[in-house]
């Protein structure tokens, strides 16, 4: 069984399907009929193409924010350990409170 073709190996096919298809298209000998056909296989290369690119797009956004994610949580337990020796310990527990309930929160809302 073949392996399913990768991000590139799919944009390259869709890549060489659109030239072959607008030569086609192009050709003055190439009759109407046929250039209607081939006008088809070029939007379907088209549409294959910025389907495999969003994907991209999104995998790469989808990485960014984790990796802020992953940031802000360092920097709100870093201020956390760093501030939470001037307060008393009634005072740390509110503090981490309300800490957790605004991460909670924020995770919410990106969940929406």
């Amino acid at each position: 069984m073949k392996r399913p073709l990768n991000r590139v190996e799919l944009l390259t096919a869709a890549d060489r399907i659109l030239s072959e298809a607008l030569q086609r298209i192009n050709n003055k000998y190439t009759k109407n009929p046929e250039k209607i056909k081939w006008s088809r296989v070029a939007v379907q290369a088209i549409s294959v193409a910025n389907s495999v690119l969003r994907d991209e797009d999104l995998a790469q956004l989808e990485a960014r924010i984790d990796y802020l994610e992953h940031r802000m949580n360092r920097r709100i337990e870093d201020r956390s350990r760093i501030n939470m020796e001037k307060f008393t310990p009634e005072e740390r527990d509110i503090i981490i409170n309300a800490t957790k309930l605004i991460y909670h929160d924020r995770q919410e809302s990106y969940n929406e």
